[in-house]
């Protein structure tokens, strides 16, 4: 009977004192068991009892970022769409000229640095169409100007 008691307070006490084994599989997840790691573990730490619950918890995941709607920048207030001196990067000016005659709905769009002008009119999507139009004909500096009777133009952000 001495001997069973033995038996159960040996098997008793090593349990009790089994701790928690943190390791790192090779694909590098973290677990946490109370059995050796494998072999093929990465890294392993034992954990004792007397940690804190929060030490034998991974950790928690990182919170994903949130993902915005991108915003165009603000259109400067105040631009007169019938205000020609204010069209950006073009010397010759006709071709806005031609887009404030031109019937709705409308798109007016511009090269930085060729100084080209392309208008759409008609269309569900003319101001997107004239955009398809300037980027077709090789341009990878086109900018939208102005669609129907708004100024859609931002000054290039620095």
């Amino acid at each position: 009977m001495k001997v069973c008691i033995s038996l159960l307070l040996l098997l008793f006490s090593a349990i009790s004192n089994a701790g928690i084994t943190k390791w790192v599989d090779t694909n590098g997840e973290v677990h946490y068991s109370d059995q050796p790691p494998p072999i093929t573990a990465k890294k392993s730490q034992d954990i004792s009892i007397s940690s804190k619950p929060a030490d034998l918890l991974p950790p928690p995941p990182k919170p994903v970022a949130e993902t915005k709607a991108e915003t165009p920048p603000e259109v400067p207030k105040g631009i007169d769409i019938n205000d020609i001196g204010a069209v950006p990067y073009l010397k010759d000016k006709s071709g806005y000229k031609d887009f404030l005659a031109a019937k709705k709905p409308r798109g007016f769009v511009m090269t930085r640095t060729t100084r080209k002008s392309f208008t759409v009119t008609g269309g569900k999507h003319a101001l997107k169409d004239a955009m398809k139009e300037c980027q077709d004909q090789g341009n990878d500096d086109c900018v939208p100007y102005a669609e129907d009777d708004t100024v859609v133009w931002a000054p290039k952000q620095k």
